[in-house]
């Protein structure tokens, strides 16, 4: 493992308790639910999935300090507590999300995606991931409802990038 990755590991962990939370926002005609779920073979050490609100500047590889937590998910680790684990309503409008998973020493992968996302709606995103060899590997699917209760039906993301590709 080079310094690089070690150094990008170790800033993801530490920097998650910096973070500024997405503020809590009640259900309204004017907000959307946003959900997160995730499906990630990791080993046994468990793994962390941060879900985070960033900005247009924001590139793979470096600390995003300055940036909204809108998730976390947490399998394993003591240290490190669940965020949102059930959604939250969130305002409409543009959203580029980092989605940031670590697993073990060395294992860690990064994927951003942006969506518009539109009052009335429920999003669910989907990190999908094998954290168990490597450096890791990780994807994310969207889904959107609309209000009327109609199944989630998958839908794309305006923007998509895996930064372990």
């Amino acid at each position: 493992m080079n310094l690089k990755t070690i150094t990008t590991i170790f800033i993801s962990i530490t920097l998650t308790g910096c973070l500024a939370t997405y503020p809590k926002i009640e259900k309204s005609d004017n907000t959307a639910f946003l959900k997160f779920e995730r499906n990630m073979a990791a080993p046994l050490l468990g793994s962390i999935s941060r879900y985070v609100k960033v900005d247009d500047k924001q590139d793979c590889n470096q600390g995003y300090v300055e940036h909204t937590l809108l998730a976390v998910q947490n399998t394993g680790n003591p240290l490190v507590s669940d965020l949102n684990l059930d959604g939250l309503y969130v305002k409409p409008g543009d959203y580029r999300i980092l989605i940031n998973t670590v697993a073990g020493p060395g294992a860690w992968c990064d994927v951003f995606v942006k969506l518009d996302i539109e009052a009335g709606k429920k999003y669910r995103i989907v990190a999908n991931g094998n954290m168990r060899s490597g450096r890791g590997s990780c994807s994310a699917s969207l889904y959107t409802q609309t209000a009327d209760g109609t199944p989630y039906k998958k839908s794309k993301f305006k923007k998509y990038y895996e930064c372990n590709k």
